[in-house]
């Protein structure tokens, strides 16, 4: 077997009406950061229902998040973080708040801005304290030490065995103001999570069990959920499957999908969970092929129990509402070549449990056009 080692420091705390909770699980520090988006988390309430909960706290709001948020948006939250002093960190939405309070935790501990540590040439001391309420079900940001932030014109990644939150606090009642559209494309990147991670050279016995468990639930709810938003049960299991994902990926990373899926967001704008969607039956399908005669024995095994468990996986997330043609997203075959430019080299790649040649990106994209 497989040697591994498991390491998740999160205190997962989880069910309806959690929220009202939090101050049970905040550290002892007066004055608290709150890092959220530019309008979900109040159109919820989630925004009020903290605020009275943590009434005895000095709370700092920070409510300019964006979609994929950038460097100037981090930067801007970490003067706050420090002129303000504060000790702790709370990142309240989806995954561009969580992660956006990932780097201001590190940042308001450490000098210079974020810039300096996406390059990897800075080292990094020990961030404050995070706690990570999510809205949506898909990232899984709430158990990892991973944060995606927007670098000019590419997605950059950085990971810090710091930025694992201290208490992840997952109440399935504050995802059922998430709309359609929003709920399958955060839902499919949690799927996406799993069936990558399931893959990764870097999966082990115990991230598969993880991983296999998530999909089949997703399978099963995702459908369930983009019908009917008030299902809470169907809520509560995505959310569930949702962080179970974020488990696998803590340990896993993940692999060429989300490599390919990156450029559609930053180049088409294409929200990034319906970006992997249009780009997973063309990544799976890469996957799947036995090229040079090499033994892929493993692999197809577990591309097998994928297919067994979804059937079609192109059709599912066709039934979804998501395209799986780059066309339909105004995407020709003159992008292709800066797609490349922007896959290529990526970490992804470097975990995927096959050799990616730049040829192998092209052809990829050429035929999901």
């Amino acid at each position: 077997m497989k040697k591994f080692e498991y390491f998740s420091p999160t205190r997962i705390v989880f069910g309806e009406e959690k929220l009202q909770e939090v101050a049970n699980f905040v550290p002892p520090v007066e004055k608290i950061l709150v890092v959220t988006g530019r309008s979900s988390s109040k159109k919820s309430g989630a925004l009020d229902l903290l605020k009275a909960s943590l009434k005895e706290k000095t709370l700092f709001i920070f409510d300019e998040v964006e979609e994929n948020p950038g460097i100037e948006t981090v930067n801007k939250g970490t003067r706050i973080a420090r002129e303000e002093k504060v000790g702790l960190i709370i990142g309240l939405g989806g995954g561009s708040p969580m992660d956006a309070a990932k780097c201001i935790a590190l940042l308001a501990t450490n000098d210079g801005v974020m810039e300096n540590y996406l390059g990897g040439d800075k080292d990094a001391y020990s961030p404050l304290p995070i706690i990570a309420i999510p809205t949506t079900a898909g990232t899984g940001s709430e158990v990892t030490q991973h944060a995606v932030i927007t670098m000019g014109s590419h997605k950059k990644g950085y990971s810090n065995t710091g930025l694992f939150p201290k208490v992840a606090v997952l109440d399935p009642t504050l995802t059922l103001s998430m709309p359609p559209e929003i709920t399958v494309n955060t839902g499919v990147d949690a799927l996406t999570h799993s069936i990558e991670g399931y893959l990764s050279t870097l999966a082990t016995p115990e991230s598969d069990n993880v991983a296999v468990e998530a999909i089949r639930i997703i399978k099963k709810e995702l459908p369930k959920v983009a019908q009917d938003g008030r299902n809470l049960e169907a809520r509560s299991r995505m959310l569930y499957a949702s962080m179970l994902g974020g488990l696998v990926i803590s340990r896993t990373r993940t692999i060429i999908l989300h490599a390919l899926g990156y450029p559609l967001t930053t180049f088409y704008g294409v929200p990034h969970g319906r970006a992997n969607g249009a780009m997973l039956p063309w990544a799976f399908e890469f996957l799947g092929r036995d090229v040079g005669g090499q033994s892929f024995e493993p692999l197809q095994e577990k591309i097998s129990s994928i297919t067994q468990i979804f059937g079609d996986i192109n059709e599912f997330i066709n039934n979804l509402g998501i395209s799986t043609k780059l066309s339909d997203y105004g995407i020709t075959q003159n992008d292709i070549p800066r797609f490349i430019k922007d896959v290529w080299g990526r970490r992804n790649l470097g975990v995927t449990p096959k050799e990616v040649k730049r040829e192998d990106i092209e052809n990829i994209y050429k035929r999901a056009l």
